[in-house]
């Protein structure tokens, strides 16, 4: 198998979109919004910010399974291409889209997942949470979420999960302002 083609700040969209097909019905809801986008192409920092991490924090607080694991499998690798990116802007937009501001539960929800190549730069970028993350005695509960889903990641999920038994009200509901996923 080839290896990945490297990511730059010209073909990270369009490997977003090969690396993860499912996710097109958001893609497309966020390229044809107005705000996020300019002539029907998203910003980088609000497709990685806005769709891939809401994705990836999604996944997340899903209960383990295969097709659950397999999906934060890609979307880590996909992060370990954007973190080891000749461009140092696309090691920025995985820093800051991906990485910063986390909190602890999804640091420690994250960590089977993440690489050395993550936990290096999770250890330099990731706040207190990686280190409150790396240094709980037990599993940190997740926090209740004020999730607002604007482009249908939720139903993306859905979709991509419903082999397994996944709907909607596995996931945050928008509507609820309390909702611990």
């Amino acid at each position: 198998m080839a290896e990945p083609e490297a990511l730059t700040n010209l073909n990270v969209r369009e490997q977003c979109q090969a690396a993860f097909p499912h996710l097109q019905p958001a893609y497309d809801q966020l390229a044809a919004d107005e705000v996020f986008s300019e002539n029907g192409i998203p910003g980088l920092y609000f497709l990685v910010e806005m769709l891939f991490a809401h994705y990836i924090e999604l996944l997340l607080r899903l209960p383990m399974s295969h097709g659950r694991d397999a999906a934060l499998h890609a979307a880590f690798t996909f992060v370990d291409r954007l973190l080891t990116s000749p461009d140092d802007s696309v090691i920025g937009l995985g820093q800051i889209g991906i990485i910063e501001g986390r909190e602890p539960w999804w640091f420690q929800r994250a960590l089977p997942f993440g690489s050395p190549i993550f936990n290096k730069h999770a250890r330099r970028v990731g706040d207190l949470g990686w280190k409150a993350a790396t240094k709980a005695s037990s599993i940190l509960p997740v926090p209740p979420v004020d999730y607002h889903d604007l482009f249908g990641i939720r139903e993306c999920i859905v979709q991509f999960l419903h082999a397994e038994g996944v709907t909607l009200a596995h996931l945050p509901d928008p509507s609820d302002r309390t909702s611990r996923a």
